[in-house]
């Protein structure tokens, strides 16, 4: 009888740990949950910083600037060229953790070169045509930094605990969310 119990237990227990695992499964991958708020923000944020922010900034340096095509090709150039190196931002977070950590470290150092980049932007009022350049290059670096974060534990999130049949599903949904923050 005592055997009984014990396995009665043992089987109760486990129980107990597959309903914890599937209530935590199932916060993981409910993109609008408050522990995935973060992941679609910045989505959403990365999105509108890819349709948002080119149209404007030309009318700015034209109008305000007086930029030249040439000058224009800079900032183009300083916008798209930290697209080529994003690879590298995954390579570095998983070779050179900070403070023990891969992934929230370099997300919240990419979103703070974004937010230091316009900040500084805004503060010194009619900048020059390079200072522009030079600010949205760090500024592109910033949330495509960010982005590769998310990307990666969205990734993460979706090998632990999305079913075969399923992969994927959370992250389309933050892309679809990434469209949605560019309309």
């Amino acid at each position: 009888l005592n055997q009984l119990d014990h396995g009665d237990s043992i089987h109760l227990l486990h129980s107990a740990v597959r309903s914890d695992e599937a209530e935590l499964a199932k916060t993981a991958l409910n993109p609008f949950s408050l522990a995935n708020a973060s992941i679609m923000g910045s989505y959403a944020s990365v999105g509108f910083c890819m349709s948002m922010v080119s149209t404007p900034l030309t009318y700015y340096c034209i109008d305000y600037l007086h930029a030249s095509p040439q000058d224009l090709m800079v900032v183009s150039i300083a916008m798209s060229l930290p697209w080529s190196f994003k690879i590298l931002y995954g390579f570095l977070s998983d070779s050179c953790p900070i403070m023990g950590l891969r992934r929230k470290p370099y997300f919240l150092l990419g979103w703070s070169m974004f937010v230091a980049s316009n900040l500084i932007l805004a503060a010194l009022g009619e900048p020059s045509i390079q200072a522009v350049a030079g600010l949205m290059l760090l500024q592109t670096v910033g949330y495509l930094m960010s982005d590769v974060m998310t990307d990666t534990m969205v990734v993460e999130r979706s090998k632990a605990f999305e079913n075969i049949d399923d992969r994927g599903t959370f992250q389309a949904a933050g892309y679809t969310v990434r469209a949605v923050g560019g309309c």
